[in-house]
């Protein structure tokens, strides 16, 4: 079960990268970035691509991006995944603080891709 939680257009192709956040109940929550939108191209070498763009741009955030198991070609996509986003403590919680900067920092690296700073 996921939820889009922030889209953008990518200014240069007309595809849209989206962030969602998944409950994969047995190995908790994860985030992902999706490719999606309808002039997409449904090739792998797009989520390559697109994959290496987001792994040079997350590092300026301190961000990991790194490609799921495997790709399967959709509507929407995922492209990447990053490692480990959500902390959980010993007692199940997790800092809400942090997990909002965060979210935030995956913002600014979609927003420096779709907006063609890349």
């Amino acid at each position: 079960m996921g939820f889009f939680y922030y889209w953008r257009k990518y200014q240069k192709t007309g595809q849209e990268l989206n962030l969602q956040i998944e409950n994969h109940f047995n190995k908790g929550l994860k985030v992902v970035v999706k490719i999606g939108g309808k002039s997409w191209e449904k090739k792998t070498e797009t989520l390559y691509s697109t994959l290496k763009i987001l792994q040079e741009t997350g590092k300026q955030q301190g961000l990991v991006f790194f490609k799921p198991v495997r790709y399967k070609i959709g509507n929407t996509t995922t492209v990447a995944e990053v490692k480990a986003p959500i902390q959980f403590d010993e007692k199940g919680t997790f800092n809400q603080d942090e997990f909002l900067s965060l979210m935030s920092s995956f913002e600014k690296v979609i927003d420096t891709i779709t907006q063609g700073e890349v």
